[in-house]
């Protein structure tokens, strides 16, 4: 984890006030990644470093409060569309990572002043021992992941090894039976082996790889 955290490091400050990703503790622990366009909400005076610490991960529980404070002093409903099908996921018991091909929050429509984040991705795959889906969220994302060979690669690879990738257009607009029947698909891929390198023991599988 040590060696994840530096990593991180080297992309993204702590003064950081872009979003690289979410997830609750440390990506390690997730079965999921949701990539898509951009964050949209502004977490208006907010940086990296607020969410993020070395020894516990990632600090969803006070990320989400204040998200939904920014959301409803804007005059917006706590939650978006797309964040309530995010959540669907963790209620069905699916822990997950939620990321972008942008990582900089509320870029236009015209993608203008957007900031690369397959860097961070690449991290996230390396780093997820027990990752058993990939969900590819709009057009802008499959275009993305379609454009860079190693991002691409590297999930061909995970697909290859039994990991799940799913497309969809619109997350935002997708039901929640949609939703659970896709949570019941990655729950009966965790008796399927790591998809990274096939140990039966995804836990021990991130503890030798660390160590290469």
């Amino acid at each position: 984890m040590d060696r994840f955290c530096a990593q991180l490091k080297e992309i993204i400050r702590p003064d950081c006030k872009d979003r690289p990703f979410v997830c609750d503790g440390f990506p390690c622990q997730s079965e999921a990644i949701i990539i898509g366009q951009n964050p949209a909400t502004v977490m208006e005076g907010e940086t990296w470093g607020n969410w993020w610490d070395d020894r516990a991960g990632f600090n969803f529980k006070d990320f989400i409060k204040k998200y939904k404070q920014i959301r409803l002093r804007n005059g917006e409903r706590e939650m978006s569309p797309t964040r309530l099908r995010m959540q669907r996921f963790r209620d069905n018991g699916v822990l997950c990572v939620e990321t972008n091909v942008y990582r900089n929050e509320g870029v236009s429509r015209e993608r203008k002043g957007k900031i690369s984040n397959v860097d961070v991705l690449l991290l996230l795959l390396e780093n997820m021992p027990k990752l058993r889906a990939a969900i590819i969220c709009g057009g802008e994302a499959r275009k993305v992941v379609a454009q860079h060979q190693e991002l691409r690669d590297k999930l061909h690879d995970l697909a290859n090894n039994g990991m799940i990738r799913i497309d969809v257009d619109r997350l935002y607009s997708a039901g929640y039976e949609w939703i659970d029947a896709r949570c019941d698909e990655i729950k009966a891929k965790r008796l399927d082996k790591c998809p990274q390198c096939r140990s039966d023991l995804p836990s021990q599988c991130l503890e030798n790889r660390s160590g290469t």
